[in-house]
């Protein structure tokens, strides 16, 4: 990943991929302009971003979600500059754009802890202008619950919260690659059209909620679980994918973890969804806590009383690994996977 990633630190690639951003904008002259003045700012974000998530590699666990959360922002401003060649054009863009409770409790549970969304900001303004997905503003979210969105956390979720969120489920389609174990692995989520999963394990997540389960193959209790359009007042799964918003080409329900696992999210439907949006609202509490409320983060890495701290390791290992994926896929405009060795 690390590599690929170097691959837009070079002048004449990250100009060529500005020009083609800003063809999209503007005129070829203006583009050329644009993607000029833009280059190095650029290619700065992706250094910084880099370096960042590197640093914490190596850093004591106190400092490293601020690392994390820092890197993680200096990559999201290099996706902004390619939507906008005059980003930042005002100082309300450069701020947070979420906000938490800044004086913890005295018996503080940080998956019990909320992340509210404001009107202006950086993660705000990166889902409007890169993701296309304007966020609720002033709504909140649970720590919890952005926990149980991420598939690789499952198991430490069900340990911590006793539910579950999501069932791994296998996919008619597999790329040759991934049975290869070769890297990166390139997948077309849109030949995703059915799963297969356990019938009996479906029913008992379900309960009494009404999903549209068409029987293919009774051998060994298999079946192929549709993703059916969903009438009003419908809690089925969506078939056509062009019906629902599609992020990156995946399906909202369905989630691919770095080990080339597919996951089918069973329940109501957050309103967001997005792991760029997911991760950097659970790191913004996370380096809050290191930077103002070091008791209570103290608390929660040092005391033999947490129940918390195994789950928050998991993450920031996911993060490590996966968000620099995330940011080539986008940069790539592909869906590959990095498989973990």
């Amino acid at each position: 990943m690390k590599q690929l990633l170097l691959f837009f630190a070079n002048e004449s690639q990250a100009k060529q991929h500005l020009f083609r951003c800003y063809r999209q904008l503007t005129d070829e002259k203006e583009a050329e302009r644009l993607a000029y003045a833009n280059t190095f700012k650029f290619i700065y974000f992706l250094k910084q971003g880099e370096t960042y998530f590197t640093e914490a590699e190596q850093c004591a666990r106190m400092v490293k979600p601020l690392l994390l959360f820092y890197g993680m922002a200096s990559f999201k401003k290099a996706l902004i500059l390619l939507y906008d060649p005059e980003y930042p054009k005002t100082t309300r863009v450069l701020q947070h754009g979420l906000t938490t409770r800044k004086k913890k409790k005295l018996d503080y549970l940080f998956s019990a802890d909320e992340v509210k969304m404001q009107k202006d900001g950086l993660l705000p303004y990166f889902s409007k202008r890169v993701l296309k997905q304007p966020l609720i503003i002033n709504e909140k979210y649970k720590v919890k619950t952005l926990l149980s969105q991420c598939p690789e956390l499952q198991n430490s979720c069900q340990l911590l919260f006793q539910t579950q969120t999501f069932i791994p489920v296998e996919v008619p389609f597999m790329p040759t690659q991934l049975k290869e174990n070769r890297c990166p692995i390139k997948i077309n989520p849109r030949d995703l059209r059915a799963l297969s999963i356990d019938l009996d394990h479906l029913q008992h997540l379900l309960g009494d909620n009404k999903y549209t389960i068409e029987r293919i193959d009774q051998e060994k209790e298999m079946v192929v679980v549709k993703l059916l359009a969903a009438e009003k007042g419908n809690k089925g799964f969506v078939q056509s994918w062009a019906d629902v918003q599609i992020q990156d080409g995946i399906h909202p329900r369905l989630s691919l973890d770095y080990q080339g696992q597919f996951h089918l999210y069973v329940g109501p439907l957050p309103s967001i969804t997005h792991e760029f949006i997911i991760y950097h609202m659970v790191m913004y509490v996370l380096s809050m806590l290191c930077r103002y409320d070091t008791e209570a983060w103290g608390e929660l890495l040092f005391s033999f009383g947490s129940q918390e701290l195994f789950v928050i390791d998991e993450f920031l290992t996911l993060v490590q690994r996966k968000y620099p994926n995330l940011i080539l896929n986008h940069l790539f405009g592909e869906y590959l996977l990095f498989q973990s060795p």
